[in-house]
């Protein structure tokens, strides 16, 4: 009885633990390929889509993009009388939100 192969589906993070694990393996890609039944063409396409997605989410004149953390304690604080918000979304790209005392 002819077995069948079954399909699995891997999340982008899953992908980036095989990369990093071929990697540090020492194997080749077809060796580790083979060994964890993986097909070349599928590690290629995983790979390709996987770094797109990741240059897209990163990728501004700038270089890459710096994530700062915020407490909900700053969020939920009364806002100051005037503020500014600069928020720059790539390709030249800027969207600017003010407000000033006397303009509720």
């Amino acid at each position: 009885m002819e077995q069948q192969k079954v399909r699995r589906h891997r999340t982008a993070h899953e992908w980036e633990a095989v990369f990093a694990e071929q990697a540090s393996s020492g194997l080749s890609l077809k060796a580790y390929c083979q060994r964890h039944g993986i097909t070349l063409s599928a590690f290629y396409n995983a790979r390709s889509r996987v770094k797109s997605r990741a240059k897209a989410l990163v990728s501004s004149p700038d270089g890459p993009a710096e994530f700062i953390g915020i407490s909900i304690d700053s969020v939920l604080a009364p806002a100051p009388p005037q503020w500014d918000v600069e928020l720059a979304l790539g390709e030249g790209v800027v969207l600017r939100i003010r407000r000033s005392a006397g303009n509720d």
